[in-house]
Parts: C-alpha cells; sequence; structure tokens
C-alpha cells in the first residue's frame, strides 16, 4: 500500500495498520479511547468499548500491528491516564516485549471534578516504546532569555561567563565524606565525585572556590549551555 505524504485517513486504526508493509514508520502516536464511562462520538459514530478486556484486546492488536510496521529506529508514543483501565503497560509490555523506554508525564490544566473525599488525579502519561535500543531521541531545548542569563551566570573568569552549583549530595556515604584540599562535607552528606574527579576538576580550573568558608562549587559554563 502506498500513499501520498500528509494523507488523512477516516477509518479503524487496525484495519489500515495491518494494510502499511513492514518496517517503514519511525513515529507513531497513539491516544485511544479510554474507556473511562465516558461516551466517546463524532458525528453518529460512537468509539466506546463494550468491556475493559474488548479494549485491551483491541489495543493489543494495534500495538503488535504498530511493533511490525516500525522501524529500528522508530519510537511509539502511547497516551493514557492513570484513572483509564486497563494497565497500558501491561498490554505495551506484551506487545513489545519489553517495558517502556521512558515515561512522560503530561500535567492536566484541569483536573476535572472528583468527589472531595478521594485523591484528584492530576496528570496524564506517555508510554514510549521501540523494538530496539537504537531509536532516536533528539533532546528539545529552549533557549535561555538574557533574564534568565543574567540572573544566573553571574561569575566570569578567562574561559567565560559562569554559574555554580553544589558538588555534594544529600546522602550519607563514608567513602565519599572525605577530607579534600580542607574542605568536608556535613555529616548528612557526601562529595558528589571521587577524590581523583574533583583533582582533575580543580586543576581544569572548574571549581569556584568562594573567599568565605563555604564548599567549593562547580562552575558550569554558558558557552556549554545549549538551553532549558
Amino acid at each position: 500500500m502506498t500513499f501520498p505524504i500528509n494523507s488523512f485517513f477516516s477509518c479503524d486504526a487496525l484495519s489500515l495498520l495491518e494494510r502499511l508493509p513492514s518496517e517503514t514508520i519511525t513515529l507513531a502516536y497513539l491516544e485511544p479511547p479510554w474507556n473511562t464511562g465516558s461516551t466517546f462520538e463524532r458525528d453518529t459514530t460512537t468509539f466506546g468499548f463494550s468491556s475493559d478486556d474488548e479494549l485491551g484486546n483491541y489495543l493489543s492488536k494495534v500495538l503488535q500491528q504498530l511493533r511490525r510496521i516500525l522501524t529500528a529506529q522508530g519510537s511509539v508514543f502511547l497516551h493514557w491516564s492513570p484513572q483509564a483501565t486497563p494497565d497500558m503497560r501491561l498490554v505495551g509490555s506484551q506487545a513489545f516485549g519489553c517495558p517502556p523506554r521512558y515515561e512522560i508525564t503530561r500535567v492536566r490544566r484541569s483536573i476535572g471534578r472528583f468527589p472531595k473525599d478521594t485523591p484528584r488525579l492530576d496528570h496524564e502519561f506517555l508510554l514510549v516504546y521501540s523494538k530496539s535500543d537504537d531509536f532516536i531521541y533528539n533532546t528539545q531545548y529552549r533557549a535561555l532569555t538574557l533574564e534568565e542569563k543574567k540572573a544566573r551566570y553571574t561569575f566570569k573568569d578567562d574561559r567565560g561567563t559562569y554559574a555554580t552549583s553544589i558538588m555534594t549530595i544529600g546522602i550519607c556515604r563514608p567513602t565519599f565524606q572525605f577530607d579534600w584540599r580542607g574542605y568536608k562535607p556535613e555529616p548528612t552528606r557526601s562529595w558528589a565525585f571521587p577524590e581523583q574527579k574533583l583533582e582533575d576538576l580543580a586543576r581544569d580550573g572548574r571549581i569556584h572556590f568562594p573567599s568565605s568558608g563555604s564548599l567549593p562549587r562547580l562552575k558550569r559554563y554558558l558557552a556549554d549551555h545549549p538551553g532549558m
């Protein structure tokens, strides 16, 4: 089956996917009916399912077809809600033979109506699956505004403008609570790097030593910052 770019199909997803050739798609986004008891209608067609088992079986077949037509570099994004049934992590993992590669949380702008004596669900999520470890992932960045640069990058040396960040973590790790150049973390914290790594950073000029008695901090240069 061949069709021009930007084609639009109004049909059952499974019947279309079954006609597509294998390993031809690099990205698929699936937002199926959630079968939460609401009525899904468009014109005179109802997209509801009579039971959760029926919905789960249908989506399992859809995901199996998506896995078939997906390339080794492709990914499937499955939009779902914790309020909906069935458990799409289980359905998706069975179809792809592995857990989700990662999960994206989408905060709801409107959380809907819930009884006062029950917790409210304030998010949905995207489960991301792929058929290999070679899936494409391009991190998206937003450039820092001038105000953000001025507020965060307040130091400067011969290498450029930089901000600083702490080099300790809030975990008690005895092997990382050593004395380094006269500095030692608080009893409830530990260095984030081993001693040799600290020495390497210091020799490379990437550690900021405050004039006060506070702990040294890591330099993070603006030139190395890809954005938010």
